[in-house]
């Protein structure tokens, strides 16, 4: 029985291990699937296109890492406790009726703590975001202080199948002629997907504001805004720009405006019209864990330039050396109690029977 459980947690981990590179390279499942079947070869592809998210972890990443890996460990035990008490009878029943039905009981509670600390990160990550974005929100443009530029995020102009016009992108488009005409700003840089020569997210937003009386003179196109992180990063590191309005829908700023932080840009966020679908509302609560993932974790760059180098973290100094025992005794702490949770013993259940003993079962 001990044989069937180790071979099972050791498959359990290298599922869950391969999902998560499967989530970080592809968009989706489709996706992949879909990539697989075109071209077996692209999955040593996305094992080798992985290693791009370790190029530029320095010290410092390594530090937070530990943190974020602690907070997931400690959560871990603590919601792998609830399922286990609040589905007891199922999970006693599982392990009562036979060998693989016990093993299929373990693996199930482990899944579902595992499922539940995922979506409490993803929570945490997005209340986070939204909470520290707040304050740099602006609705009207009477509330924005002038500045010199602007920064217009890029959306697809029309929908995936062509048949009408994106509204995202139509209200940016309009937040962003307001933002001119009232003075507010005096040059807007443009920064979005131009991936091929059929596809260019810039041109277009610089065609619709010229149609709205912005002067093309005033308008600096970024044709690598890939991704959000490229556009904040590339608006200091290639414009020189540090002291910006950005302009896009609420649930964007969010992430644009913690990228800003992080990277010491002095940034106000233009609210443009434009509510969460659902299924932007689902891309938007995974996005933000992503970003959290992205500069704490991997300080992931552009696709084309970066960001200066970080001061290196040195433990000669007594202030860092403190940090990173700190956090290294946390990790051990949490990973002792990690550890304890998945071991096979733990919950047990007093079972009475007429003219016997009190009988203990456990569930692992």
């Amino acid at each position: 029985m001990n044989a069937l459980k180790f071979l099972i947690t050791i498959f359990f981990w290298l599922a869950l291990v391969a999902a998560i590179i499967i989530l970080i390279h592809y968009r989706d499942y489709h996706e992949f699937y879909e990539a697989l079947l075109a071209n077996p070869g692209r999955y040593w592809e996305a094992v080798e296109g992985l290693k791009s998210y370790f190029t530029y972890m320095d010290g410092w990443n390594r530090v937070y890492s530990a943190i974020i890996a602690s907070m997931l460990l400690a959560m871990f035990p603590i919601n792998h406790q609830w399922v286990r008490a609040r589905f007891e009878k199922f999970f006693l029943r599982l392990h009562n009726y036979s060998y693989l039905t016990a093993a299929l009981g373990w693996l199930i509670m482990k899944a579902a703590a595992l499922a539940l600390v995922a979506i409490e990160f993803a929570l945490i990550s997005n209340i986070v975001i939204a909470l520290s974005a707040e304050p740099q929100l602006r609705r009207k443009t009477a509330e924005i202080e002038p500045k010199e530029y602007a920064l217009l995020l890029g959306a697809n102009k029309t929908l995936h199948n062509k048949s009408a016009i994106n509204l995202y992108y139509l209200y940016r488009i309009e937040a962003a002629a307001e933002l001119y005409k009232s003075g507010k700003v005096r040059k807007i840089i443009l920064s979005g997907d131009n991936n091929n020569a059929s596809y260019n997210e810039p041109l277009d937003m610089k065609r619709d504001l010229m149609k709205r009386g912005v002067p093309e003179q005033d308008l600096l196109l970024d044709y690598a805004g890939f991704r959000t992180l490229d556009s904040v990063v590339r608006l200091k590191y290639h414009f020189g720009v540090d002291d910006v309005i950005i302009i896009s829908q609420k649930f964007h700023l969010q992430r644009a405006l913690f990228l800003a932080w992080f990277y010491d840009i002095k940034a106000a966020g233009f609210i443009a019209k434009g509510s969460m679908t659902s299924s932007m509302w689902q891309r938007e609560a995974l996005a933000k864990p992503k970003t959290v993932l992205d500069i704490f974790v991997f300080n992931m760059q552009p696709k084309y330039g970066k960001a200066a180098p970080r001061q290196p973290l040195r433990l000669m100094t007594p202030e860092n050396k403190t940090l990173v025992i700190s956090v290294i005794l946390l990790l051990a702490i949490t990973s002792w109690f990690f550890i304890q949770s998945l071991k096979f013993g733990g919950v047990e259940k007093k079972r009475k029977r007429k003219g016997l003993k009190t009988q203990r079962t456990s569930i692992w």
